[in-house]
């Protein structure tokens, strides 16, 4: 029941989809994607919790023993070997139980059902692609891309180009206004 022990239990079973067979480490993926852990972790998780407590509350009663039992010549040896005793018999009736709560909580709380399909898998589902079909949309993507990159030179090109003609513009605009003035120059001095 703990991280390194092994025990066959629902969350080792392959599901059934309609899709197919999905394999164990699929399975385990799925449910860390539907509840965001792996139940056969979280179950671990609470029998190791459970368990430490269960180890620290004999070692706290096995010091109690030893301090009021040491002044009336019983060794630590035999309140230990009595501690490991209730250890091992609590260890032994935990095992069963939390194998109970683990069937539990696998068949009941922590199952999927087999056609449950979550949102992001739809998608997945919809779209079943042929090769010959990626690799059409793989070439179109290339040809979007070599066009954005013709817009993108054609836009930088063009920017250029009305900055050069700004340019000319104000230079045209320079011109214009020396002709103009000297226009007025000699419309003053009557040459025209």
């Amino acid at each position: 029941m703990s991280v390194d022990q092994s025990s066959t239990s629902g969350s080792r079973m392959s599901m059934r989809q309609e899709s197919g067979v999905l394999q164990v480490d699929d399975k385990n993926e799925y449910e860390t994607q539907f509840f965001g852990f792996t139940p056969k972790s979280f179950v671990d998780g609470v029998y190791n919790a459970i368990f430490e407590y269960l180890r620290d509350g004999i070692e706290l009663l096995e010091k109690y023993l030893v301090s009021e039992f040491e002044k009336d010549g019983v060794s630590k040896e035999i309140v230990r070997e009595g501690s490991q005793k209730l250890l091992s018999h609590f260890r032994v009736r935990f095992d069963r139980a939390c194998d109970k709560l683990e069937r539990y909580l696998m068949k009941n709380i922590f199952h999927i059902p087999s056609k449950m399909i979550q949102t992001c898998d739809v998608v997945n589902q919809e779209n079943n692609y042929t090769e010959s079909e990626e690799q059409l949309l793989d070439d179109e993507i290339q040809q979007l891309q070599i066009k954005i990159q013709n817009v993108k030179y054609t836009n930088a090109y063009l920017k250029q180009y009305i900055m050069d003609m700004e340019k000319v513009q104000n230079q045209l605009d320079n011109v214009l206004s020396k002709v103009e003035s000297m226009e007025k120059i000699c419309n003053q001095a009557g040459d025209l």
